[in-house]
């Protein structure tokens, strides 16, 4: 899918926030369109968890504007429209005796919800999404048997079930060993390219951004750079932004 620039899913309008009297982010701006893959990249301690919690509306910023698909998030209702998935160790116990189907499943509840039963059109985007990410083998196998990727891959079915249009994406792969980092990739790239999703994914990893993304924000607590990977490859704007004297290295997928 091509990204139109015309269609903005998420627009952040000079941003800022505080935790007390400590500035974390100063004058964000910069838009998500219609089928992006951005990629949010900054050093630890550098604003962009705390961007990512404004933005799905669990914290309120001091100034600035946020708006999801044209509304003010203020306003803004229909949350099912946007896809989650956090850092698998503050997101989930993984030894909750639940199955696959049955942690995808609470994708749903978004959508129909918290105490409704599901139907068979619930089951439908179950199934769909289970077979998104090639796990609908595994669909009667306890969370906790599963290894950490495969974890990961069904936490990305739970999202989807709820048939969002923007996918985030916290530190995904925190953890995970690097042969499955690349499948996972690959499996982001499929979504983006074959499924049409927006995709945002936050890491403070420069190789995954480098090879898997098409556009990029770098943020240390201001907006450093926001556009197209060729500048980020620039030596000069990684110095300013992480410090001179870094080796910068890209995974080769």
């Amino acid at each position: 899918m091509s990204v139109d620039h015309t269609a903005n899913i998420l627009e952040i309008d000079n941003v800022c926030f505080n935790y007390g009297k400590e500035e974390v982010l100063h004058d964000i701006s910069f838009n998500i369109h219609r089928g992006d893959y951005l990629g949010i990249i900054g050093p630890n301690g550098g604003g962009k968890t705390t961007l990512l919690r404004i933005v799905l509306g669990l914290i309120k910023p001091q100034c600035g504007q946020i708006r999801l698909f044209g509304q003010d998030i203020k306003n803004f209702k229909d949350w099912s429209k946007i896809g989650y998935v956090p850092q698998k160790h503050v997101d989930f116990q993984v030894k909750f005796p639940a199955t696959v189907k049955e942690v995808v499943s609470m994708g749903r509840f978004g959508k129909r919800g918290l105490f409704k039963a599901l139907n068979s059109e619930d089951s439908r985007h179950i199934k769909r999404a289970l077979a998104a990410v090639n796990m609908t083998e595994y669909q009667d196998r306890l969370i906790s048997d599963l290894s950490g990727g495969q974890q990961q891959r069904v936490f990305i079915a739970r999202a989807l079930a709820g048939e969002p249009q923007i996918l985030f994406l916290d530190e995904p792969t925190a953890g995970i060993d690097f042969q499955t980092q690349e499948e996972f990739y690959a499996l982001l790239k499929k979504l983006n390219k074959d499924l049409g999703l927006t995709l945002v994914l936050v890491s403070h990893d420069i190789g995954v951004i480098a090879s898997e993304v098409t556009e990029v924000a770098c943020i240390n607590k201001k907006l450093i750079y926001y556009g197209q990977l060729q500048e980020l490859r620039k030596k000069h704007l990684l110095d300013i932004f992480y410090g001179e004297g870094i080796s910068h290295l890209a995974h080769q997928h």
